[in-house]
């Protein structure tokens, strides 16, 4: 594992009492060292002058103070071994000590020349224009260690990259420009942990022995042989550290995660004390025997696995994978939810599937290979404000798919048979109108904008067109009109979405029949119905959460069928989950778009002018009218601002028409339990419950799908596409996992057993874990799974009208419609309190109540959500009111192939707009916020800068684990503030 922290940060606040790097004998390394004739062993004075910025002997000012009239200090960069080789190390032998420690010298210098040729990088200003430059040298002492603080076996190694590089340009020493080192963080504490992988390998081969790796889905590994009680005997600092969080949490509640965790860390850590290590290891020796491990047992373990493979036989062994595939796959999982990447991202992703078997720079040299033959498509590189430049791949399926699209948009365009003229349609919105209120509203009438959005579905001669409809503008209401119009005329509407939820919406409010994109992608249509060629209408809903490879899908299904393709989205909302923006993308281009944005959901003045602000983009504007008028509450203490939530929500007369937001599932158990247990000391719902077992989502994402880890043995998965286990939708159970191969063996319901590649399949898998739920008559619950059989969708709500202790249970949705079922057939169900921003988009409630807690993640996408769900009130809580109002400004953005020019060898021609950086005069100016290095970073939308500084980085992708945040889409600040 690799961390980053600037070196005062351990010199200085935590060893005040002594020098903890020069305690032990460091060496020097790197280019800049040899330079400044600086190697071997580390002198304190030579290393307390180079970290001032002067030269060895102090005489001489190598690097100009900063204008604060200090040096800034450099980097700590620490490799921390797996514990299991602390182990290995200490009770394995000398010899295999010995082994250890080449293996990991070795990672480490093979590592740090690869950080010192790739990312060393000094700014170089000519003619007042700033850029990157990459120097090729630096100036490191590396300081190796045995034992954690609270004394536990633990390699690990500090290297003390010294804030000074010599510039080749400028024929000068220079600072070093720090955001490269920060930005490659993951991928540079992966290079090194394949690169000792297979030294360890290697060293113990030579004596004798052999190793196998268990590697996990964030890329880390142990040595197989040790169990977790093993580990956990010696891993003391991580217990402390634990305990310690708790306390740091309640003092620190406005401090993201990761600070916590710093804190967390330098509040639990003993002083290093001078200790007789002769004792430790005596101490170290006795634990080990109690968990029966000493230097026979782990020879013999070592020995085993040799003689096991040896045994097995070349012929049997699993065949190692070739790295041109690896890079492939390693592609295509990206591709899965981002439509490109870095070289960097692409190599930390292959290296993760190839701990043990290939070092990364094995891979980079496949990936050179493919990027130069085509197979991966470099799109170019970005400049940010810096000088700092970044190079952008795709593959050829992304960069052919989001071509197409675009091609198949603007070549449909006037190729279409309009449903009606112009007049025809403009006199049947008009009857449409008389009647409805005559039988339903009086006062019914269109706004311009839904009369405009109807009267471009029915009378547009192309094949695919779009309405931007803001939320709450009723795009139902319109669609009702157009369904009864066209079906008259004789064709069929359809209704297809990404989410259960939003398709029952449409069929709910508009009567148009709807289904899930991807349950209409594979054919599972009613047995009644069939696709009439040039008769249909599909109308794509919340198509800003459609991904590129779905809409492709769709188009290319639409032209099997000369249907006509209806997008219907808001670019403002959460966006697609799966690779591109392409809604967004295909707005900017030549698809023809009418809007919607008359807001008929909010009824009160106050909160329409807020929402009105919002749509704009003004949140500085709209966070002083919350203010005002009483919207925004700010707890610091976590404890005390959940129960206020719960508190007021408790408190409304009619509960049900109130809905609770957050981004966080954590945040959503909690609230639900503390709300049922209020409501039940209110007497407001029944009081006798019945617990049962059901099923909630694991909510794996990204990479997490594909690794063996992720899953446990007695999860349920269901198959997204037909022929990975039997027909689409097919439930199993998962019997066993292969954490070599990444294979999940899964039972079906028939009995049957099938393997699953997860490599290949992880992303067509939805997987459950099972939980006990308690239920009440009175209970507001949520379905988590479609069910067509039962008629209900995920994300749907209702009350629990009837409970029994076998089972049985009425529930009441929100359309009035009761749906009885046995929880043994459908166990789907939750507490419906409160529920994901995610959950609630398309959901519409009297109250809303957000949860606005900027430490685990806020940007403009979940708010606008969030705060537009309400008709009557809105109320906010936050822990940190201006943290609030400085990362609302942050909105999320998918990458896209579209957003560079056509590569010149790829043999695509057309040239692409680049929306994204050069004409979008909304994403100006800059926001500063963090991530969990220690350091925030400074974002510019046109040219995403980072400036790397020393304040907390918070990460604000929610739900996201460190590793899993990166491939998330960056947030980007507004000017209307």
């Amino acid at each position: 594992m690799l961390s980053i922290g600037r070196m005062y940060t351990h010199f200085e606040q935590y060893t005040s009492k002594e020098d903890y790097y020069t305690k032990t004998e460091g060496t020097w390394h790197g280019k800049g060292a040899e330079l400044q004739g600086l190697s071997g062993t580390v002198e304190k004075e030579q290393f307390h002058n180079i970290r001032a910025g002067k030269n060895p002997s102090g005489e001489q000012q190598l690097v100009p103070d900063g204008v604060n009239g200090k040096h800034r200090d450099g980097y700590d960069l620490t490799f921390s071994a797996p514990k299991s080789v602390s182990m290995l190390r200490e009770f394995g032998g000398e010899e295999i000590r010995a082994a250890i420690d080449r293996a990991w010298d070795r990672s480490i210098e093979m590592t740090m020349r690869h950080v010192e040729e790739n990312f060393i990088q000094a700014r170089h200003t000519t003619d007042g224009h700033t850029e990157k430059v990459s120097t090729g040298d630096a100036i490191w002492a590396k300081f190796d260690h045995e034992t954690s603080r609270e004394l536990d076996p633990q390699k690990h190694s500090h290297i003390t990259l010294m804030n000074a590089t010599y510039n080749e340009q400028t024929g000068k020493w220079q600072a070093l420009s720090n955001e490269a080192l920060y930005n490659n963080k993951m991928y540079i504490g992966q290079y090194q942990r394949n690169e000792f992988a297979i030294e360890l390998k290697n060293e113990l081969v030579k004596i004798g022995c052999n190793v196998e790796f268990q590697a996990d889905h964030k890329g880390l590994f142990e040595v197989k042989g040790f169990s977790k009680d093993d580990l956990k005997e010696f891993s003391r600092r991580s217990e402390q550290i634990k305990e310690k969080l708790e306390t740091i949490r309640k003092q620190y509640p406005n401090a993201s995660p990761a600070k916590q965790a710093e804190i967390a860390a330098i509040g639990s850590r003993a002083e290093k004390q001078d200790v007789n290590m002769e004792m430790v290891r005596e101490s170290w020796k006795e634990r080990a025997e109690g968990i029966g491990i000493n230097q026979n047992t782990i020879r013999g373990r070592l020995q085993h696995q040799s003689e096991r493979e040896y045994e097995a036989g070349v012929s049997s062994q699993e065949p190692k994978p070739n790295e041109y595939n690896l890079i492939r796959q390693a592609a295509r999982i990206l591709n899965e939810n981002e439509s490109t990447f870095t070289k960097e991202k692409l190599l930390r992703v292959a290296g993760k599937l190839s701990i043990g078997v290939h070092r990364i720079s094995d891979l980079e040299r496949a990936f050179s290979r493919m990027a130069k033959s085509e197979e991966l498509i470099h799109l170019g590189s970005r400049i940010d404000r810096q000088g700092g430049k970044t190079e952008w791949y795709t593959t050829q399926e992304m960069l052919q798919a989001e071509k197409e699209i675009v091609q198949k948009v603007k070549d449909g365009q006037g190729k279409a048979e309009a449903p009606m003229p112009k007049q025809e349609a403009l006199e049947s919105l008009k009857k449409y109108e008389a009647e409805r209120q005559q039988s339903r509203d009086s006062n019914f009438a269109f706004t311009e904008g839904q009369r405009r959005a109807a009267e471009h579905i029915l009378t547009s001669k192309d094949r695919v067109i779009g309405i931007q409809g803001d939320a709450g503008t009723g795009k139902t209401t319109f669609l009702d009109a157009v369904r009864e119009i066209a079906e008259n005329r004789g064709y069929k509407v359809r209704g297809l979405s990404f989410t259960g939820k939003a398709a029952s919406e449409i069929e709910l409010k508009s009567s148009i029949k709807s289904q899930t994109t991807y349950s209409f992608l594979e054919k599972r249509l009613d047995p009644s119905e069939t696709l009439v060629p040039g008769r249909e209408i599909w109308i794509v809903d919340e198509a800003s959460m459609t991904g590129s490879c779905q809409l492709k899908d769709i188009l290319d299904k639409a032209e099997e069928t000369d249907a006509k393709v209806v997008l219907v989205g808001d670019t403002k909302q959460l966006q697609s989950i799966e690779a591109g923006r392409i809604f967004s993308s295909l707005q900017t281009r030549s698809m023809n778009i009418t809007k919607l944005e008359e807001n008929l959901r909010q009824k009160r003045d106050d909160y329409k002018e807020i929402v009105k602000d919002i749509k704009e983009k003004q949140m500085g504007r709209a966070f002083e009218k919350m203010e005002a008028t009483g919207k925004v509450h700010e707890i610091a203490d976590r404890k005390e601002r959940m129960g206020t939530i719960v508190k007021d929500y408790a408190s409304c007369n009619n509960f049900k028409e109130t809905i609770i937001v957050t981004a966080r599932n954590k945040d959503r158990n909690e609230l639900n339990a503390d709300i049922r247990r209020e409501l039940k000391e209110q007497g407001r719902l029944a009081e006798k419950e019945h617990t049962f077992t059901v099923r909630e989502s694991k909510n794996l994402t990204g990479t997490d799908r594909h690794f063996a880890q992720a899953y446990r043995e007695g999860d349920f998965i269901y198959t997204r596409e037909a022929g990975i286990n039997g027909r689409a939708g097919t439930e199993a159970k998962v019997e066993s996992l292969d954490y070599d191969r990444h294979i999940m063996t899964v039972t079906n319901k028939d009995g049957g057993n099938r393997e699953i590649d997860l490599k290949k399949y992880g992303d067509k898998l939805s997987a459950y874990t099972e939980k006990q739920q308690s239920f009440s008559a009175g209970d507001k619950i949520v379905f988590l799974k479609n069910d067509k059989k039962l008629g209900v969708q995920n994300g749907i709500t209702g009350e629990l009208q009837s409970i029994n202790k076998d089972g049985n249970m009425t529930v009441r949705t929100e359309s009035g419609k009761d749906i009885p079922f046995n929880i043994k057939e459908y166990q789907y169900i939750d507490h419906g309190y409160a529920v994901t921003d995610y959950k609630s988009q398309g959901q519409t409630a009297r109250n809303v109540i957000y949860h606005a807690d900027t430490s685990k993640g806020v940007n403009y996408n979940q708010a606008y959500v969030a705060i537009t769900r309400g008709k009557e009130d809105l109320q906010i809580y936050t822990e940190d009111k201006n943290a609030f109002k400085e990362n609302v400004v942050n909105e999320v953005v998918k990458t896209s192939t579209l957003d560079y020019s056509a590569p010149e060898k790829s043999g695509y021609t057309d040239s692409f707009l680049n929306v994204y950086l050069n004409t979008s005069d909304q994403l100006s100016g800059s926001k500063t916020y963090g991530n969990e290095n220690g350091h925030s970073r400074s974002y510019n939308a046109n040219d995403a800068s980072f400036d790397v500084s020393d304040r907390s980085f918070d990460n604000t992708a929610a739900e996201m684990s460190k590793d899993a945040a990166e491939d998330r889409a960056v947030s980007i600040p507004h000017e209307g503030r």
